[in-house]
């Protein structure tokens, strides 16, 4: 026959058996959870994600603020601050460079999805046409062209294969290589991490 002490104990030990259970099968939950969401990624393919991202991107107009960072052929970093406003669709677009100084106030006007294109020098109080290949000149020194800042249809401009995930400043991305079609960009490849919560491209390389 048990005493009082006898009983507290087992009362005891059964609590941690329940609890030890418990948390076990929480854990296997999480392990399930985190295995089928992982695989739901793998099966999404590359040229899925990129219809994912037009659709997310194509809004009747919209207003952003975004920062380029640029490296150089001698290593150094060159950053510059933008804000955007598009309309139509995607059609009709402006970008306002705010820092650097040198640059602040220049601005990017971009028509029919980039395909004529002006851009205004603030300090030279100039402004200058780009159409048909001239649109393929260097913006800003970067390796990424006056084309390439107007937004198209990543479905017809690329193809891409799907790198896995990474955080990018706390948002989980699905990572993506991307190659240009034949009637595409100039350029071997790029990556773009794109949020797998709404499908937004959080960074571009």
């Amino acid at each position: 026959m048990f005493n009082s002490t006898d009983k507290t104990g087992l009362v005891v030990a059964r609590t941690l058996k329940i609890a030890a259970t418990t948390a076990q099968t929480l854990l296997i939950s999480a392990i399930v959870a985190t295995l089928w969401s992982v695989a739901a990624l793998g099966q999404d393919t590359g040229a899925t994600w990129l219809q994912r991202i037009d659709e997310a991107e194509r809004v009747p107009h919209s207003y952003g603020a975004m920062r380029q960072t640029i490296t150089t052929s001698g290593g150094s970093l060159r950053t510059f601050t933008i804000r955007s406003w598009s309309a139509e669709n995607g059609d009709l677009s402006l970008m306002a460079y705010d820092e650097p100084a040198r640059v602040a106030g220049d601005k990017i006007l971009m028509h029919d999805g980039g395909d004529d294109i002006w851009y205004y020098m603030r300090r030279r109080d100039v402004t200058r046409h780009f159409a048909g290949h001239t649109r393929n000149q260097s913006a800003m020194g970067s390796d990424f062209s006056y084309e390439d800042l107007a937004q198209g249809d990543l479905t017809e401009d690329y193809t891409a294969e799907v790198r896995g995930q990474e955080d990018i400043d706390g948002v989980m991305c699905v990572k993506l290589r991307v190659l240009p079609t034949p009637s595409g960009p100039s350029y071997d490849s790029l990556y773009i991490w794109a949020s797998v919560e709404d499908n937004l491209s959080r960074r571009i390389e």
